[in-house]
C-alpha cells in the first residue's frame, strides 16, 4: 500500500504547491510585497475543505503589517466558552495566533495514515475512515464566528498537519493595511520541494509507447516510477536498494473466468496501464467520458458483445460488467432519457441538458470534481435513443419531455441544472418553468451557448433553412473524432462508411444507425435555436463557462450577452481557451468541475 502510494505521488497529473512555495516567494520577487495564505472555510468535508488552500499575493498596498511576532495562545475548549475570547483579545490588543485547533474535516485521513503506518489492516483503516463521519461545527468556525463579533479580522491557515489548524485575530485598522506573514511554516522545506512533476506521467506513458513500438511483446518491460535512483557512496547505482517489480498485484483481484480476463486487457489496453483488476473502476483509474466510447468499441469489435456507454457509468468495473453482459442484449444496447451517471449522494442532484445532437456522455468527467455527495444525470433527446421517435417540434417540446424526466427523480427545488450548447437554452427554459411553478433553481450553469432571438438585428424570418447534416458529420469526424476523412464524401450521407472512420476512434462506439440520428438531432436543434425565445426573464444568477477560440473570426459568435438579457441577476463568466466543440474534453471539463466546486459548492 505504501509503495502504491509513493508511485500515485509521482505520477499525480495535477500540479501541486506547498504552502512554503508563496511565503518564500517575496525574497524571490521583490515586488511581492504581502503573501496571505487561508485554507477553505465550510462545514462540509471534502477534498476543497480538507486539502485545497486560498492564496492572495499583493505587490504593494498603503502599509504592510507582518502576524509573524503575533503572540501565540494554544486552543482549549475552554476557548468557547462566552467571554473567553473576548478576554484574551483585551490581553493582546495587538492580535492573536492561535495554534494547534482542531480540524476534524481532515483528521480522520491524518488518523487512517498514522494507522497504516502503524501496520493495522488496510480493511480496519478503511471502515475506521469510513465510520468517522461528524456533523459538529469544526472549532475554527465557531472561533471564526466569535472573532467577527468582536470586530476582528479573522483568518484561518495551516498549522503542521498533524497539529490541525491556526486562527489569526487581527484588529481592524482604519488605515486599509494589508496583513502578511498569516501563515508560518513549522518545518520549512526547499523551495525546490515545494511542487511535484505533474508531467512525470506523461513521461512514464511516452516511455511506455516507445517500448511498445520498438521491442516485441517478450521484452516489454515492467516500469516502477522512482523519485531518485538509489546511490552507494560512490555515486553508482545501488541495484540492492532498487524495489522488486510487482508482476501480481496484491490488492487486487485478478480475472476468475475468460471473459473477464479479455476485459482487463482491454481496460488496461485503453487506459494505457500495465494492469487493471477486476474490481478497479474505469473512472478512477483515467477513464473519462470520450475513453468509456473507445472501450465500448474495443468490446464490441474483440468480444462480439453489444454494450453501451451507458452501462459502462452503472457497472464501471470488470467483475460487475461481467455479470451485467450475462444480461439479455436489448437490455445492454437500449439507450436511455436519462443517464445515472451518479446515483448516489444525499445532496440535490445536478441535471446536465445535452447539447446538439441529444448525448449526455459527456458529463461523465465531472464525478472526479464535484461533492461526492451530489448525484449527477444526463439527460438525452428522445429522437436520439428511439429509432422511431420524430424530431422535436420546438425547444419548448424538448423542455416539456425534460421537465417531466426531471421532475420524476426530484419532486421538489432547490434545482440545479447545467446545460451545453443548445442545452444552454433548454437549461434556460427550464429554470424558467420550475420557477413559474414556485420551485427554487439554486444553481444554473451554461457552457457556451446562445439565446439568438435574443441578439441585436436577428430576424428568425431571414434565417436561411436547409439540410446541414453532410457539413454536421464532416465536423463530428474532422473536428471532434479527428479522423482523416480521405476520399470519403460527407454529401453521400453514407453512415456505414463513415462509421468505418470511426473504427479506430474515441467514438468508435458509434454503429450507423446512431450516427445517422446524432447528426439529424443536430441539425434539428441548430434549427429550432433560431425560433426558442425564453418564456420570462430567469430570477437569479448564472454561472457562464465561455470557449474563447471560438470569439475571433467566426460569422456566428456564441455570445454569453444574450443570456444576460434574459436574467435578472448577475452573469458570472469565466473563459476556457479551447474551442467550442471542445469544452467537455477531459482537459476542459476539468477546470470547469474544479471551478464549479470551489467558487459555487456544487
Amino acid at each position: 500500500m505504501q509503495r502504491r502510494i509513493d508511485q500515485t505521488l509521482l505520477t499525480e497529473k495535477e500540479l501541486l504547491l506547498a504552502p512554503e512555495f508563496f511565503t518564500q516567494l517575496p525574497q524571490r520577487l521583490l515586488a511581492i510585497a504581502a503573501v496571505d495564505i487561508q485554507t477553505k472555510r465550510s462545514v462540509h468535508a471534502n477534498e476543497l475543505t480538507r486539502h485545497r488552500y486560498e492564496v492572495v499575493l499583493r505587490k504593494h498596498g498603503p502599509k504592510v503589517r507582518s502576524a509573524a511576532a503575533l503572540p501565540t495562545q494554544p486552543w482549549s475548549p475552554a476557548l468557547h466558552e462566552p467571554g473567553a475570547l473576548a478576554a484574551r483579545l483585551a490581553e493582546h490588543p495587538s492580535g492573536l495566533r492561535i495554534s494547534d485547533v482542531p480540524h476534524p474535516l481532515l483528521q480522520p485521513e491524518l488518523d487512517a495514515l498514522q494507522q497504516l503506518q502503524a501496520g493495522r489492516r488496510i480493511a480496519e483503516v478503511r471502515t475506521r475512515l469510513l465510520a468517522a463521519q461528524t456533523q459538529e461545527l469544526p472549532p475554527a468556525e465557531a472561533l471564526h464566528a466569535q472573532g467577527e463579533a468582536l470586530g476582528c479580522e479573522v483568518a484561518v491557515t495551516w498549522s503542521a498537519p498533524e497539529r490541525g489548524l491556526e486562527l489569526l485575530l487581527l484588529p481592524k485598522d482604519n488605515d486599509e493595511a494589508i496583513w502578511t506573514d498569516i501563515h508560518q511554516p513549522a518545518h520549512p522545506r526547499e523551495f525546490d520541494a515545494c511542487a511535484n512533476s505533474p508531467g512525470s506521467f506523461d513521461r512514464l506513458s511516452e516511455l511506455r509507447q516507445y517500448a511498445q513500438r520498438h521491442l516485441p511483446d517478450y521484452m516489454q518491460p515492467l516500469l516502477v516510477p522512482l523519485p531518485t535512483l538509489p546511490l552507494t557512496p560512490n555515486g553508482k547505482v545501488d541495484r540492492k536498494a532498487l524495489p522488486a517489480p510487482e508482476f501480481t498485484s496484491s490488492h487486487r483481484r485478478a480475472a476468475t473466468t475468460p471473459q473477464q480476463q479479455a476485459l482487463c486487457e482491454l481496460f488496461a489496453e485503453v487506459l494505457e496501464l500495465n494492469e487493471v483488476g477486476i474490481d478497479d473502476d474505469f473512472f478512477e483509474i483515467g477513464g473519462h467520458s470520450l475513453l468509456a466510447t473507445r472501450l465500448v468499441g474495443r468490446i464490441r469489435h474483440t468480444l462480439g458483445v453489444e454494450v453501451s456507454a451507458r452501462l459502462l457509468f452503472e457497472s464501471p468495473t470488470i467483475a460487475a460488467l461481467s455479470e451485467r453482459m450475462a444480461e439479455p442484449l436489448q437490455a445492454l444496447s437500449a439507450l436511455e432519457p436519462v443517464v445515472p451517471i451518479r446515483a448516489q449522494g444525499n445532496l440535490p442532484p445536478l441535471f446536465c441538458l445535452p447539447p446538439g445532437g441529444g448525448l449526455g456522455w459527456w458529463y461523465r468527467g465531472l464525478t472526479r470534481y464535484l461533492d461526492p455527495q451530489r448525484p449527477i444525470y444526463a439527460l438525452q433527446s428522445a429522437s436520439l435513443i428511439d429509432p422511431a421517435a420524430p424530431l422535436s417540434a420546438s425547444v419548448e417540446e424538448d423542455v416539456a419531455a425534460y421537465l417531466s424526466q426531471i421532475r420524476a427523480i426530484q419532486p421538489e427545488g432547490p434545482y440545479h441544472l447545467l446545460g451545453y450548447s443548445y442545452g444552454g437554452a433548454t437549461a434556460l427554459e427550464l429554470a424558467l418553468r420550475l420557477q413559474q411553478a414556485g420551485q427554487e433553481v439554486e444553481r444554473l450553469v451554461i457552457l457556451d451557448s446562445c439565446i439568438r432571438t435574443s441578439m441585436p438585428g436577428f430576424d428568425s424570418a431571414t434565417v436561411p433553412t436547409g439540410d446541414y447534416r453532410a457539413s454536421i458529420l464532416q465536423g463530428f469526424l474532422e473536428n471532434i473524432a479527428g479522423c482523416d476523412i480521405g476520399d470519403y464524401d460527407p454529401e453521400s450521407l453514407d453512415f456505414e462508411k463513415a462509421v468505418e472512420l470511426l473504427k479506430y476512434s474515441i467514438f468508435s462506439g458509434f454503429d450507423a444507425g446512431l450516427l445517422e440520428r446524432f447528426v439529424a438531432t443536430q441539425n434539428n436543434d441548430s434549427h429550432l435555436l433560431n425560433y426558442y425565445k425564453p418564456s420570462g426573464k430567469f430570477r437569479g444568477d448564472v454561472v457562464f463557462f465561455i470557449a474563447t477560440q471560438d470569439c475571433q473570426g467566426e460569422a456566428y459568435v456564441l455570445e454569453p450577452g444574450t443570456f444576460k438579457h434574459n436574467i435578472t441577476g448577475a452573469l458570472r463568466t469565466h473563459d476556457i481557451d479551447c474551442r467550442h466543440d471542445q469544452l467537455t474534453h477531459p482537459q476542459n471539463l476539468s477546470r470547469i468541475g474544479r471551478t464549479l466546486a470551489q467558487d459555487y459548492r456544487l
